[in-house]
């Protein structure tokens, strides 16, 4: 992270519904590696452009770090295993949370749904 982006967290939240800061929930699929949904919670924060956080999941604890665009939807970051692998995800928002691919350089790409785990009717800012 350089400079330009670490000021970016100093801004306020994002206000679009579809980037909530806070915890999320979903899965991706493995099938060379899982049978059926492999789920995984994280918690993360979206501000002025750029995403960060961290999870867990059957692998392991990771961190996030990436980029978002309110105006395309769209969502890139990477999950960064401890003293593992990182894994590259891209997507887009939509209502119901945010769906796309994720990759590893070298392996077959999968597919990925994360959506904020909050409950139905809940409003968010």
């Amino acid at each position: 992270m350089n400079a330009c982006d670490g000021n970016r967290f100093e801004k306020p939240p994002e206000i679009d519904a579809r980037f909530p800061s806070g915890p999320w929930q979903g899965f991706f699929l493995q099938p060379s590696f899982f049978e059926g949904q492999v789920r995984m919670t994280l918690t993360l924060e979206f501000r002025g452009g750029l995403v960060r956080g961290m999870g867990t999941d059957p692998i392991g604890e990771y961190t996030i770090f990436g980029r978002y665009e309110v105006d395309n939807e769209e969502v890139t970051f990477q999950k960064r295993y401890m003293g593992q692998h990182t894994v590259f995800y891209g997507g887009f928002a939509e209502d119901d949370g945010i769906w796309g691919l994720w990759h590893i350089p070298g392996m077959p790409r999968g597919g990925f749904h994360i959506r904020p785990d909050i409950p139905r009717g809940t409003k968010v800012n």
